[in-house]
């Protein structure tokens, strides 16, 4: 797999909004249609330090196991039901692999009738210099157990407003781990922005303008809007059509030259299915 070229799958609606707008539109990733994501982590905190297994491994004694349960419920709240006053802007890609694409047509391109959009990674970075593009690391539970059994040890002394920030910490780095399930996504990930909400409650500061609002299917979604129309959407190196796409390369191609003002390479993927051989 190609590390300079990460492609973006999506419908073929979302592709002409994003290139009629000129701007990559980053949600809210806590209010994707994951309601695991942004729960590892806390999940794998909540059983290490209440799981009667892990008592004796976290070496904690009363007073430091109450400091961190203060620090998680800062954070989240609740222990069962944890839900972050945070803004998590970030958006995936992936390193694909020509002979396993079936679940990232299925799931993310529409069914087959969707398009990947390729972008050259440097190109995408240089779009604004607070954005990070880093690879998912996949882990089990057991391996996320342990990394988090090591960040409790290594702030077990902390306390007070100091823990708090590094629980928030861990919970903001989290969003770089998703379980080995999810392993043949591939996925890279674009970290836009963080945004706590508990901060600027009265609102005596500026609003980042690249923060709006938008509404559909019911539900009203932050997100960061990442503009790639500069020079002509150089960052986009090409897009491949998913299989059962309603438009042909032809018709592609002059629709991208008509609004990206330059020739982009196009191709389309032969079948939803493929082999090897």
């Amino acid at each position: 797999m190609s590390n300079d070229v990460i492609y973006h799958f999506t419908t073929l609606e979302s592709f002409f909004n994003i290139i009629t707008s000129g701007s990559l539109h980053i949600f809210d990733i806590i209010k994707s249609n994951d309601p695991k994501e942004g729960k590892f982590a806390l999940e794998s905190l909540n059983i290490v330090l209440n799981n009667i297994s892990y008592k004796d491994k976290v070496e904690l004694n009363e007073r430091q196991w109450v400091e961190f349960r203060k620090a998680f419920l800062c954070l989240a709240s609740d222990f069962k039901y944890p839900s972050p006053d945070y803004w998590m802007f970030c958006t995936s890609f992936c390193e694909i692999d020509e002979y396993n694409l079936i679940p990232l047509w299925q799931i993310y391109g529409g069914f087959g009738k969707g398009v990947a959009i390729g972008f050259n990674k440097e190109k995408l970075s240089q779009m604004s210099k607070s954005i990070e593009i880093e690879p998912i690391q996949y882990l089990t539970n057991d391996n996320m157990n342990q990394n988090t059994l090591e960040f409790i040890k290594e702030n077990k002394n902390k306390t007070g407003e100091e823990l708090c920030n590094a629980v928030k910490e861990y919970y903001i780095h989290s969003f770089r781990f998703k379980r080995k399930c999810f392993e043949y996504e591939h996925e890279v990930r674009l970290f836009a922005k963080s945004v706590d909400l508990s901060e600027n409650m009265l609102c005596l500061e500026p609003i980042d303008d690249m923060i709006d609002f938008s509404f559909n299917h019911g539900k009203v979604k932050s997100y960061y809007k990442l503009p790639i129309s500069m020079q002509n959407f150089e960052c986009i190196s090409e897009v491949f059509l998913g299989p059962s796409c309603p438009i042909s390369i032809k018709e592609m191609r002059f629709f991208l030259y008509k609004k990206c003002g330059r020739y982009v390479n196009i191709r389309k993927a032969d079948y939803l299915t493929c082999s090897k051989e």
